[in-house]
């Protein structure tokens, strides 16, 4: 394993991590700014893939769409308070 591999920058203590309940919900600041970082992320894979993201027109802006992707409608629940309640209309078989 390549030692000069940067280590995982984790939350500052009292940040909430995975499954850990968020108190409060991300303001549209606190969404662009997790957008941001993730895309400088998917960047970063995206150099160690070999996936010329800078100068192919296909993949120019694929970083900042996944990220975007992610934090607006993946893990939208998570930060927007989750889905409304909704009632499931059993279906009769007959």
């Amino acid at each position: 394993m390549n030692n000069s591999a940067k280590k995982l920058r984790l939350p500052s203590r009292g940040a909430a991590l995975c499954n850990e309940a968020i108190e409060g919900f991300a303001d549209r600041a606190a969404k662009v700014a997790m957008i941001a970082e993730a895309s400088q992320k998917l960047e970063e894979l995206f150099d160690v893939l070999r996936i010329d993201h800078v100068n192919d027109h296909n993949t120019r802006d694929t970083p900042r769409r996944v990220a975007k992707m992610l934090v607006e409608e993946v893990l939208r629940g998570r930060y927007d308070g989750g889905a409304e309640n909704h009632r499931i209309r059993k279906r009769r078989t007959l």
